[in-house]
């Protein structure tokens, strides 16, 4: 049976322990998404995986995973080569796993996620692009998250 990681934020607190695996609905093409945690919740986010496919126009584009709390910005994360025109191209965003870059072969980036960030009510995960074109298309979201409803 696999262990499920438990996090507190202080001694008495309860832990989070349900595990929620998500698709996400596809957004519009030439848009991002957000994963906003509703009211009465908090979550941790363990993995992300996103499929994003370009169109043929040229420009270079660059996705950013940017982690807001309503008091601001708490973490940003992006690769550092841009994707082209006409590609594929997959992006895995997890706790304890290694950078690994875009490769002309495998088409493919890892991004880690640092263990620890629990998301209050009104937090947001942010998936954007910069040099976004009109049919650009985000699809296959798949989020795991620990969830806690703590409006009890």
């Amino acid at each position: 049976m696999p262990q499920i990681p438990v996090t507190t934020r202080i001694a008495t607190d309860r832990p989070l322990v349900k595990v929620d695996n998500n698709a996400v609905a596809n957004p519009p093409a030439g848009q991002g998404f957000s994963i906003v945690v509703p009211v009465g919740y908090r979550f941790q986010l363990l993995s992300m995986y996103l499929r994003f496919i370009t169109d043929a126009t040229v420009a270079d584009r660059f996705i950013i995973l940017t982690v807001s709390s309503p008091s601001g910005v708490i973490l940003r994360l992006t690769h550092i080569t841009a994707i082209l025109a006409s590609e594929t191209r997959h992006l895995t965003v997890a706790t304890g796993v290694s950078t690994v870059l875009w490769s002309a072969t495998a088409l493919t980036s890892v991004l880690p996620f640092p263990p620890g960030i629990v998301l209050e009510e009104g937090s947001s995960i942010d998936v954007t692009v910069t040099g976004i074109q009109a049919t650009d298309q985000f699809s296959l979201i798949n989020s795991q998250i620990l969830s806690q409803f703590v409006a009890e």
